[in-house]
């Protein structure tokens, strides 16, 4: 089994009267890649924000194993003005410089490159340096927050082959669904306020969506039948007097059936396709 890294329970989080989630729950173990999905405004970035402390829940709790080191990949940059690749490394890692970069040989960034101001780089070698710093926290479980956005199509190959040779977990947040489905093996959708995880990359998930789908159109078709059925009954015999009671009965069970919400499956994410540059 598994090591469980971290555990969110019965979350909530709301912005004023717009809710986020609530009573949200989900478990991430350690050699899980885990693509996160969910429409725009569904919470997933304020989620990574809540594991990585820059956000509050409203209520919950947030449980970390003791061998969780957790490293972060945001969408914005974080490297001071005029910063060099090397002067960004030694500030944000914690094992030697050294050892960074012979972990990063795969990402094919140069010790000219490192010297240059990260702001004169393309976007594709702004992310492999980014990339070089959050392998420099040693991380076990990385959070990626739309890596793949701006990037050339040589670095989404290289960032591509790096996620599926990781030997921790990760949770990806990604609209490219190509990308979610060659480097995830779990997806966790956040929607309507609920955490669901599934095993399975998003291909297995809008399968194992429509299965559900289907089981939960059966089971509704059925209930309809049933309130029919209940409906006829008090329609035909609710004004007669030896049936009253029996009437009175069958409005109650009427009020008692359960009512099923079959919600419509996501639009599949988009595909970008990144233009090659010769960088």
């Amino acid at each position: 089994m598994s090591e469980n890294l971290l555990q969110l329970i019965d979350a909530e989080k709301a912005y004023g009267t717009r809710v986020l989630f609530t009573g949200a729950t989900v478990s991430i173990n350690r050699d899980e890649h885990i693509g996160v999905i969910g429409p725009n405004g569904a919470g997933k970035s304020t989620f990574f924000k809540i594991l990585t402390g820059d956000e509050s829940m409203d209520k919950g709790r947030l449980v970390r194993s003791k061998e969780l080191s957790l490293g972060y990949l945001s969408q914005h940059d974080h490297w001071n003005e005029g910063e060099t690749g090397n002067q960004f490394l030694e500030r944000t890692t914690t094992i030697p410089l050294w050892e960074v970069k012979s972990r990063g040989r795969e990402l094919k960034v140069s010790e000219e490159m490192l010297d240059k101001p990260i702001t004169s780089l393309s976007g594709g070698y702004r992310m492999r340096v980014k990339l070089l710093a959050l392998l420099g926290q040693a991380p076990n479980l990385m959070l990626l927050d739309e890596p793949t956005n701006y990037l050339d199509l040589e670095t989404t190959l290289r960032l591509e082959r790096f996620l599926q040779s990781f030997d921790g977990a990760f949770l990806l947040i990604s609209h490219d669904r190509e990308f979610l489905r060659r480097t995830t093996d779990h997806t966790l959708e956040i929607e309507a306020g609920e955490f669901t995880k599934f095993p399975g990359n998003i291909d297995d998930y809008f399968e194992q969506k429509e299965l559900l789908a289907e089981q939960l159109r059966a089971r509704a078709a059925n209930l309809a039948d049933k309130r029919a059925s209940v409906m006829e009954f008090i329609t035909r015999f609710g004004a007669k007097a030896t049936k009253a009671r029996q009437a009175q009965s069958k409005m109650k069970q009427l009020e008692k059936m359960e009512v099923i919400e079959i919600k419509p499956l996501r639009a599949s994410a988009v595909i970008k396709i990144p233009k090659p540059t010769h960088t």
